[in-house]
């Protein structure tokens, strides 16, 4: 019976461990780009009356009309998709999709 009690809190303790170490769960935001600056691996998107500023995460795609670009391809005014993630303050960028066509 002294068992139950200490694996319930093991289990308890490994699952908050977990939550509390796992990132924000990824969303799409969609936006307009005002400013990119590659040598900084960051750029600013204006979306639904805020500006946010994205870094890139270290494996992020850049899409340019359904193919492989790059985060210096990408210029002000394209209309883009993120898909990110908030990692403390920063929001990680993961894929960027843009159509110019």
């Amino acid at each position: 019976m002294r068992r139950l009690p200490r694996i319930f809190l093991e289990v308890l303790a490994l699952a908050l461990l977990i939550g509390l170490t796992t990132p924000a769960l990824a969303g799409e935001i969609k936006g307009k780009v005002k400013s990119v600056s590659p040598d900084r691996f960051e750029f600013v998107l204006e979306a639904k009356d805020q500006t946010m500023t994205f870094h890139m995460d270290e494996d992020a795609q850049v899409m340019i009309d359904n193919r492989a670009a790059t985060l210096a391809d990408l210029m002000p005014g394209d209309r883009v998709t993120v898909i990110a993630r908030q990692e403390g303050q920063n929001m990680m960028a993961i894929e960027v999709q843009c159509q110019r066509k």
